[in-house]
């Protein structure tokens, strides 16, 4: 007999999302794709330091969209599916499996 998934659990995402406002998102933007990279470099003294923290900005610039995860979540079967967003730019998912 094949195994099988046991019903139920919890789902919980945690990231950050880039803000929809465009002066929030260039200040944001300024700061995790310019600061944040040359201290990594400067404290580290290793460029691919600042490199790293320059691509982890690339990457929140151009995550899949709330609305995308949310209706993805819901299409995959969960329920309770909720979004909680502190300070505008984390955002915790959360989801129950039935």
């Amino acid at each position: 007999m094949p195994a099988r998934a046991e019903a139920g659990g919890r789902l919980l995402i945690l990231e950050l999302t880039a803000p929809r406002s465009a002066p929030a998102r260039a200040f944001l933007g300024l700061y995790l794709g310019r600061v944040v990279p040359f201290v990594a470099r400067v404290r580290s003294g290793n460029r691919e330091a600042g490199t790293l923290m320059r691509y982890y900005w690339d990457t929140i610039r151009t995550c899949v969209r709330p609305e995308a995860i949310l209706q993805a979540l819901a299409e995959a079967g969960f329920a309770d599916v909720k979004r909680h967003v502190e300070l505008g730019v984390f955002s915790e998912y959360s989801a129950r499996r039935p």
